[in-house]
């Protein structure tokens, strides 16, 4: 999908050649300020997409809902940032324990799990680890798409 921004035409005299470097110049002094109006919705999308793709998973990661409601989002200038302070975020994303490394275990059977405790529910319960759950990743190759798909448009508006 291409967006045309606007059209520079001109004739090698050098009036026309004055003008064209004149627009050439608008369109440099509103390219930063496109950006950065760019870089501010695609971090407010990706937070949007991020706790939807939280909800999606199966088993799903929001029995408290605390990950997806921490999850914020920040643009400044033309970096944008999505974050969390969920202290297990981490945990989610890449999995734990031999569970979390992907492995499966053929022929024989070692116990590779650890005993927790839990204070919200006061009782001891033991893991192998858990899955993969990788939801930022997942959140960045949506907000990929989203941004080839309308990253073009939302700068060409605001350069008109």
């Amino acid at each position: 999908m291409s967006f045309v921004i606007r059209e520079i035409h001109m004739t090698l005299d050098p009036a026309s050649i004055e003008k064209a470097i004149q627009e050439i110049e608008t369109i440099r002094e509103k390219i930063i300020p496109a950006a950065e109006k760019l870089v501010a919705e695609l971090t407010m999308k990706g937070v949007e997409i991020a706790r939807a793709v939280i909800m999606e998973y199966d088993p799903p990661i929001y029995e408290s809902g605390y990950l997806a409601e921490s999850l914020v989002g920040q643009a400044e200038g033309t970096s944008g940032t999505i974050s969390t302070n969920a202290p297990y975020a981490m945990y989610v994303e890449y999995g734990t324990g031999s569970v979390g490394q992907g492995g499966s275990s053929v022929g024989t059977y070692t116990q590779t799990g650890w005993v927790y405790y839990d204070d919200y529910v006061g009782q001891f319960f033991y893991t192998e680890g858990m899955a993969a759950r990788p939801f930022m990743y997942d959140t960045f190759r949506e907000l990929e798409a989203e941004a080839e798909k309308n990253g073009g448009r939302i700068i060409a508006e605001y350069l008109r």
